[in-house]
């Protein structure tokens, strides 16, 4: 059961998460971020609290340490990562990436993700910690048709919430062989 990390204000949307037929397979795009060193001393985007960025598309606050950059995404959200996470990102020097926001491109690795999207009007959150909970269809935020949880593998629960203002700049339907 999918419920335990995602919860959905007003169940009545018609979609029931949990029937795995409903969720789409999508691979990634390349697309263009920012990414720079994570630094516990530097204000990014929360006034006067040093150390924390704030993902405004998903309404979730984070404390950058025990990570080690920060990302920029197409809107300007910010969310830290750690090392492992730059498989995903075009760069060539690791060294080169410092405490001033780097432009680069993700890579399209082919992997499969499975995404389902939540029509706007119905809120939802999804838990990526004790701390952390992302909250999708947010008022206040653009989302066009819904914003979309996606994950790589139904088994690791590393559901993530996409704005679906730009889901579409960031994610493609997979193709069939």
């Amino acid at each position: 059961m999918l419920h335990e990390k995602i919860h959905i204000t007003n169940s009545d949307c018609g979609i029931d998460i949990n029937d795995l037929s409903l969720w789409k397979n999508y691979t990634r795009k390349s697309y263009e971020v920012l990414i720079q060193m994570a630094d516990v001393n530097q204000v990014y985007n929360v006034p006067d609290k040093p150390g924390y960025v704030y993902n405004f598309l998903e309404k979730y606050e984070t404390y950058v340490k025990g990570y080690d950059y920060v990302v920029t995404g197409l809107l300007g959200e910010m969310w830290p990562i750690r090392t492992g996470a730059l498989d995903g990102y075009d760069v060539d020097n690791i060294s080169s990436i410092s405490c001033t926001p780097k432009k680069i491109k993700t890579k399209v690795i082919g992997n499969t993700y499975y995404g389902i999207c939540i029509p706007v009007g119905y809120e939802f959150s999804v838990s990526l910690s004790k701390e952390t909970i992302m909250h999708g269809n947010a008022p206040g935020v653009e989302h066009l048709s819904g914003d979309y949880i996606i994950c790589s593998s139904f088994e690791n629960g590393d559901y993530r919430i996409i704005n679906g203002s730009i889901f579409d700049k960031m994610y493609e339907v997979k193709k069939s062989r």
